[in-house]
């Protein structure tokens, strides 16, 4: 099943251990944030850009919760704001995104 094309495409070596020693100060695979980056394979691909032929579905739930950045931008304009933030995770948010959250939307 294919669900995007990537336009120009190029390779590189995933330097996981690199890559996992500067944000999580180890690469093992016993770390939980470094544990499914070890687990990746040995190159990565990138591109001068990205069609999407079908939206990735997970069926965890939060899928409805997934907008493309099109969508985002139609319920900006829906609601006539003036002003937008957001703040984009891959896990559960912890103490330090929701403060930061708190005082974006008190400065708004």
């Amino acid at each position: 099943m294919i669900y995007a094309v990537v336009s120009e495409p190029t390779f590189f070596e995933n330097r996981k251990e690199e890559i996992c020693s500067r944000v999580f100060g180890t690469f093992s695979g016993k770390h939980a944030g470094a544990e499914p980056i070890m687990a990746q394979g040995n190159w990565l691909v990138s591109g001068s850009s990205m069609h999407f032929t079908r939206r990735v579905r997970f069926d965890d739930g939060m899928d409805k919760y997934r907008y493309t950045p099109s969508e985002i931008a139609d319920q900006i304009k829906a609601k006539g704001a003036d002003a937008c933030y957001a703040f984009q995770v891959r896990n559960p948010l912890h103490n330090g995104h929701c403060l930061l959250l708190n005082d974006t939307r008190v400065q708004l």
